[in-house]
């Protein structure tokens, strides 16, 4: 085979393995939301306030204001939370 016929073939080996890794790594990224959305649904809590008390058992006590900037909610959304 030629060096270009081969650099062509390798590149579309690359794109293709690029591809179906792309494709691999969405399907899972969509099996583990909807995962999570089940268990937080079970426990009776919204998909964000499971991610949430994960983020409070994995880390320990932290203020609301530290909460609000690990997850990016405002404080008012946090302390919405923590009251309701």
């Amino acid at each position: 085979m030629r060096p270009n016929a081969m650099k062509a073939a390798r590149k579309s080996k690359d794109e293709l393995a690029g591809e179906i890794v792309g494709r691999l790594a969405r399907r899972h990224s969509t099996a583990v939301v909807l995962f999570h959305h089940a268990v937080a649904e079970r426990l009776g809590l919204g998909p964000t306030d499971h991610k949430c008390l994960d983020l409070l058992r994995e880390r320990g006590a932290i203020t609301g204001s530290e909460l609000a900037a690990i997850t990016g909610l405002t404080t008012g959304a946090i302390t919405h939370r923590l009251t309701a």
